[in-house]
């Protein structure tokens, strides 16, 4: 299990993103920002379910518009970036 912190705003639109695909995973973020009052929310999350984020917003980057692309590339990689920090 990995201890991330990352945005509100990457966890709220990241959640957005999931909803279709990954239910399980959407519904703990959604969680998890519920249960914070601050901008930062605090994450206890596995490696397989770090993975599955990463494979759902890929596989929607590949089928968005160039725009919708760079939102999800910004998304992303401010994942990765937590994962590092």
């Amino acid at each position: 299990m990995q201890h991330l912190q990352l945005k509100r705003g990457t966890v709220s639109l990241t959640e957005r993103l999931l909803r279709q695909e990954q239910q399980q995973l959407a519904h703990y973020l959604r969680n998890a920002m519920l249960a914070s009052t601050t901008d930062n929310i605090d994450l206890l999350i596995s490696e397989e379910q770090i993975g599955l984020i990463h494979q759902a917003l890929a596989h929607q980057e590949s089928a968005a518009t160039a725009g919708q692309q760079a939102l999800i590339h910004n998304l992303i990689n401010r994942w990765q970036t937590s994962q590092r920090a």
